[in-house]
């Protein structure tokens, strides 16, 4: 029989949930004492309960058989279909664990860039401050009160620059991998979710009937 990946899904739900209602309900042990059952089987004799106990017991082996084989026949698609999201081709089974995990840690990744990020400018940002601290010091230290020296300010300011000249220690380009983070989680956020659902509503597994 076949079934698109997308009835596949919800025939491997629909049957795991009939599977565990049926283990829960099961009854496959009594007592019997004489030629009666005990309670909680009484209502049974003892024949009709090991017929139904039979029964039972084989109706869960085969959900649980056809469960495992829809799984996975999904499982095996999921290894060879191929899907494209935003520009870059994965297969299902890759589409899903970047989905599931990998969003995640990029995520956690793109979060401690920023915050690296925030914290270099800040830094950067008081270095620049403690420059023109250096240098307004030195200006007023070689003038007059009140006066004002262009050509001192300018030397003030190469002889600082030459010592505590302020930059960034960059060798990742860090903004730059931020924006493509940023970028790759949002297209791929956007996308994965209906690249998936049309893969499952065209893609066809065969399952015994």
């Amino acid at each position: 029989m076949k079934y698109t990946i997308t009835r596949a899904l919800a025939e491997f739900k629909t049957l795991k949930n009939r599977y565990q209602k049926e283990v829960g309900s099961s009854m496959l042990i009594g007592v019997k004492v004489g030629k009666k059952m005990r309670a909680p089987h009484s209502s049974y004799q003892p024949e009709a309960f090991s017929t139904q106990a039979t029964k039972q017991y084989q109706s869960i082996t085969d959900l649980y058989k056809r469960i495992l084989e829809i799984k996975t026949k999904i499982d095996q698609s999921n290894f060879v279909t191929k899907v494209t999201i935003a520009g870059k081709e994965y297969t299902v089974l890759e589409a899903l664990e970047m989905k599931n995990v990998g969003l995640e840690l990029k995520k956690d990744r793109l979060s401690e860039l920023k915050r690296q990020m925030m914290k270099a400018r800040t830094t950067y940002d008081d270095a620049l401050d403690e420059n023109k601290r250096r240098i307004e010091k030195m200006v007023s230290e070689q003038t007059a009160a009140g006066s004002k020296d262009a050509e001192l300010e300018k030397k003030a300011v190469d002889s600082i620059e030459a010592i505590y000249k302020v930059d960034f220690v960059d060798p990742i380009e860090l903004q730059k991998k931020i924006d493509e983070l940023e970028e790759d989680i949002t297209s791929f956020e956007n996308e994965v979710n209906y690249a998936l659902s049309e893969s499952n509503s065209t893609t066809y597994i065969e399952v015994e009937g």
